[in-house]
Formats: C-alpha cells, sequence, structure tokens
C-alpha cells in the first residue's frame, strides 16, 4: 500500500488483524494516563467491535469501524479506528496510537481521512465520545498526547478544551459524618454501572434529595466520581463537601484506591461555570491529571466550504421516551448550574448542542 506522508515513507497501512493484538495492547499501554486502568484483550475486541459501555448511544449511531495498523519493516508502530456516521455523513476518528511518534500519526490520519471521503464523508470529528479503551475518558489527553492534537491540528482538526481530569489516591478513611437533619441512601445507579447516594432531608420528599453523587463501579481499583448534584436552594451549607466525603467513602469501602473524575469546567462565569466545583476537588486533594480536548473539522479537507454545526440532540434519544426524558432533565441541570462539575456520558453532546442554540462555537 502506498506510503500516507513523505515523513513516513518507510511505513505502510494495512486492515488489523487478530495477530497484531499484543503489539496494538503494546501501543495503548505507552499512551495510558494515570488513573485508567490497563487496557486487556476484552476491552480491545470491544474497542474493534464498535461497543462500549459508557456512551453506548453515540456508538450505536455508527458503522461498524474500521481499524488500520502502520507497519515498519513488520513490525506495528502505529494503530487507528475510525468510522462513520451515515446519517450527517461524519467521519469519525474514535481512537489512535503511535508512541507519539508524528510521522506515524499523520500517515494514519491521512489514510483515515481518504477513506471517510470515499465514504462520502463531508465533515469530520475526532476523540468526540469515551471508548472501551478507557474509563470515561471523553477527549484526547493533550498534555499527555501532544503529537497526536499537533498531527490533528495539521490535518485541519480544530480542538474544543471541553473536560479538566482530575484524580485523587485514597486510602483508608474515617467516615465522614452525614449532616444533621438528613440521611443517607445509597440505591443501584440507574444511567450507569455503579451507585447513587442521597442525602435526604429527615420530613423531605426522597425524590428531592438535598444533594446527590453517582458513583462507578470500580475497575482495577480505580473509581469514577461521575456528578455531584445540589438543591440550589440549600447552597452554602457544606452539602456539597458533605456528600463529596460521603462518595469517597463508599468507593474506598469498594475497595477503590484511586479515584476519578472530568470537569467540564470551559464556561467560566457562564451557565456552566464550575469554579466553586473546582475549589471543591481542589480543596479535597484532587489533581489534575490532563485537559481532555476533542476535535472536528471546520472546514471540509481540501476545501472551503463552513461545515455545518453538531446537531442539537441525537436522534437514539427520541427513539426511546425515557431516555429522553432523562436527557433533558440533565441538560436542564446542566444549565441551572446545579451539578458540580463533573460529567454523565451524553454531557459533550448536551454542551455542544446548548453553544449551538446561543450561537456560538467551541473555543480553541
Amino acid at each position: 500500500m502506498r506510503p500516507r506522508s513523505p515523513d513516513a515513507a518507510q511505513d505502510s497501512i494495512r486492515l488489523y488483524d487478530e495477530r497484531d493484538t499484543e503489539a496494538v495492547l503494546e501501543l495503548i499501554g505507552c499512551d495510558r494516563v494515570p488513573g485508567q486502568p490497563r487496557v486487556d484483550e476484552e476491552a480491545l475486541a470491544a474497542a474493534l467491535a464498535g461497543r462500549s459501555r459508557i456512551d453506548s448511544g453515540w456508538w450505536e449511531e455508527l458503522d461498524a469501524p474500521r481499524t488500520t495498523v502502520s507497519t515498519r519493516d513488520g513490525v506495528v508502530t502505529g494503530v487507528i479506528s475510525y468510522s462513520r456516521r451515515a446519517h450527517d455523513r461524519t467521519g469519525v476518528i474514535l481512537w489512535m496510537h503511535a508512541r507519539e511518534d508524528s510521522a506515524v500519526l499523520r500517515g494514519l490520519i491521512a489514510e483515515a481521512l481518504d477513506r471517510m471521503r470515499a465514504w462520502g464523508c463531508t465533515r469530520h470529528e475526532a476523540f468526540a465520545f469515551a471508548s472501551a479503551l478507557a474509563l470515561g475518558q471523553e477527549g484526547l489527553p493533550v498534555g499527555h498526547r501532544a503529537a497526536t492534537a499537533a498531527a490533528l491540528k495539521e490535518a485541519g482538526f480544530v480542538g474544543a478544551d471541553l473536560w479538566r481530569y482530575m484524580r485523587l489516591e485514597i486510602g483508608p478513611r474515617r467516615p465522614s459524618t452525614v449532616p444533621g437533619g438528613a440521611r443517607l441512601t445509597l440505591q443501584p445507579a440507574t444511567e450507569h454501572e455503579g451507585w447513587t447516594l442521597q442525602l435526604i432531608g429527615d420530613d423531605d420528599d426522597p425524590s428531592a434529595p438535598w444533594a446527590q453523587a453517582d458513583i462507578g463501579r470500580p475497575t482495577a481499583g480505580i473509581g469514577v466520581l461521575w456528578w455531584i448534584t445540589t438543591d440550589p436552594r440549600l447552597r452554602g451549607r457544606g452539602l456539597g463537601r458533605a456528600i463529596l466525603q460521603l462518595a469517597l467513602d463508599a468507593l474506598g469501602e469498594r475497595g477503590v484506591h484511586e479515584v476519578i473524575l472530568y470537569v467540564d469546567d470551559d464556561e467560566p462565569g457562564g451557565s456552566r461555570d464550575r469554579r466553586a466545583a473546582n475549589r471543591l476537588y481542589d480543596s479535597a486533594g484532587f489533581v489534575e491529571i490532563d485537559r481532555l480536548h476533542s476535535y472536528r473539522t471546520e472546514t471540509e479537507p481540501g476545501g472551503d466550504r463552513v461545515l455545518e454545526r453538531r446537531r442539537p440532540i441525537a436522534t437514539m434519544t427520541q427513539a426511546d421516551p425515557a431516555a429522553h426524558r432523562r436527557m433533558l432533565q440533565k441538560a436542564e441541570r446542566i444549565r441551572a448550574g446545579e451539578r458540580l462539575g463533573t460529567h454523565s456520558g451524553d454531557d459533550l453532546r448536551e454542551i455542544l448542542a446548548a453553544r449551538q442554540d446561543q450561537g456560538r462555537s467551541p473555543k480553541s
């Protein structure tokens, strides 16, 4: 197969083969960031098949992924997986690894764009939602993957800085105190694999908790704090800090030694202002590991036409009325600023949709 860039003249690109599994797992492992579990063959098989427990609805919109590898003298030097969302003719780069070798990355991206153009794609996205290769990581960690970010920009992609990725190591803990006048409940979560904690007033309606936290089922000793919500009428009473500490207790009791979270803090002073949330997480000991960027093309590669903005709400939410209602309720919480920072699987789409409604595009 012809080389895809002058810098990668010694490389060739071919379809992934199951014999490449060990080499591809090594490539993925080289890019692993703190707070993420090691990827095994089962997770890789899910990613190759286009399955993910997180953001599953967005994966269901895609055609079967195409995965190719770059080789040099018979050695696998890089891998890229991409697909097409047929209903809006969008090509999507799902994941890519090449030991941050710029020449290999350029070749892989060029091959993917060539193929997606042949599929009739007129717009392109990259690292727009989570895959089975990471634990809820919606975006490219640009600090750890600077060469990948540069290669995408060189190919015409524009990045949107959307998430603050944070991590906390936890050890044995003293049980936290439930605020006076409240009781703590813990139930299986309805929207993800994990649990929902609620602080409910002793005499209050259980459907209107003072504060709520959702935590994920641990993976290899790593737990995710998906989101925290507090009743806006009760702000200033320390409920956010209380439910955070109780959530950390619950994760520790389940064998977690690392906790990660993602804060959508890209709009200070706006409807999703997360400065208070960031102060809370910083004071609790969370450390920023990286910033997560998602990418799309502003113009069609090789042309001048400005592409349309992302559609407001995915069709999958309309196919399931209950899921659609939950999505709208969650979007309303985001617009009201009730949630303290962390994300659910579909928030990136909600955020971009809200920006479209406001006539603004993602920052780059």
